[in-house]
């Protein structure tokens, strides 16, 4: 039997085997993937940016890109020349500055909706509940009526049909739907009981942002990390035009990018994916796990410190298993698309 002395933290749930501690380390190596892929991703654009080619006009502009004086032909003057950019043409500082203001403007949208949601939750679920039922109803009825209005009868009555077979399902649900109604209130409290949840999810928020900003940025730096080659179909002609061998005009010069790019852009697509599903597995195991350690403690009482101990299981003994699902839920999106 399980008979471990239970601590002023630990009323109830230990009776359940909920450890508080000691948790083995599972998925270790997907673990360690995760993280080796993440700083590939980053340090791909990290060795952009301490190279020459930082720009990206030499991409979209025609222009720079007809002019054979940018790569003349190895056989005409003995070299290639490489495209130098400019300083203002630099990548991190105008993408962060002009994502800047979106993103604070998104983080305090989110929490005030967060904190309302909450206090509705806690007070009004079943309200809540019936708008939603609601919404899902009037939604049809409204697109029946729109194509009612348009002259088309038969798209009006399909939507008026599937309005009424979804309030006659809602109104056969009643009993169900009271018990989402109350479970909702509880999830309501026990939110409310873990103050700490709040700032977690805003700070998970802004750690999603920084990396998926991080791992963004590195591909766009590695896009442009090469240099401008003479058009390998170009051959000489006389008045500098740039032709093919068949004397059809082509552009004179093309985009080179550094070999390792090839290699980076799906690693750091692969990264980016993951870390996205990862962020929503961690959420979920700390919400839950706070939620859990609540609902078991004593009436009245709170366990202290219940989101940060499931923070440390989500990135500590558990994180493993995380990145293991996480990838798993990956591997099936990309399937599926």
């Amino acid at each position: 039997m399980y008979s471990r002395q239970k601590t002023e933290e630990e009323p109830f749930l230990h009776s359940l085997f909920y450890e508080y501690r000691d948790r083995p380390k599972r998925d270790v190596f997907w673990g360690w993937a995760y993280l080796i892929l993440l700083g590939a991703s980053i340090a791909g654009g990290v060795a952009s940016l301490v190279s020459k080619d930082k720009s990206f006009s030499v991409l979209t502009d025609p222009t720079y890109l007809d002019d054979p004086k940018h790569c003349p032909l190895p056989s005409l003057l003995g070299a290639e020349s490489s495209f130098a950019a400019s300083p203002e043409d630099a990548i991190p500082a105008y993408f962060l500055q002009s994502a800047g203001l979106m993103v604070a403007i998104c983080l305090l949208a989110s929490f005030t909706l967060s904190i309302l949601f909450i206090l509705l939750l806690k007070h009004f679920p079943g309200l809540l509940v019936g708008l939603t039922c609601g919404l899902q109803v009037a939604a049809p009825i409204a697109v029946g009526l729109m194509a009612m209005y348009a002259g088309n009868n038969n798209v009006a009555w399909v939507c008026l049909a599937a309005a009424a077979m979804l309030a006659l399902s809602f109104y056969l649900s009643l009993d169900p739907l009271r018990v989402v109604a109350r479970l909702l209130g509880l999830s309501a409290r026990a939110l409310q009981s873990s103050p700490g949840l709040l700032l977690f999810s805003v700070l998970l928020k802004l750690t999603s942002m920084l990396i998926s900003t991080l791992v963004l940025a590195s591909m766009l730096l590695s896009a442009a990390s090469g240099s401008v080659r003479a058009n390998p179909v170009r051959v000489p002609a006389p008045g500098g035009r740039c032709v093919t061998i068949t004397g059809e005009p082509v552009r004179c010069c093309v985009w080179e990018a550094a070999p390792w790019v090839a290699a980076h852009m799906p690693i750091a697509s692969v990264t980016l994916s993951w870390t996205l599903l990862l962020v929503f597995e961690i959420k979920v195991y700390v919400v839950s796990g706070a939620v859990g350690q609540w609902y078991f403690s004593p009436v009245g009482s709170s366990p202290k410190g219940a989101t940060r101990r499931a923070l440390g299981h989500a990135l500590g003994p558990s994180f493993g298993s995380l990145c293991f699902g996480s990838f798993i839920l990956f591997l099936v999106a990309y399937i599926r698309a």
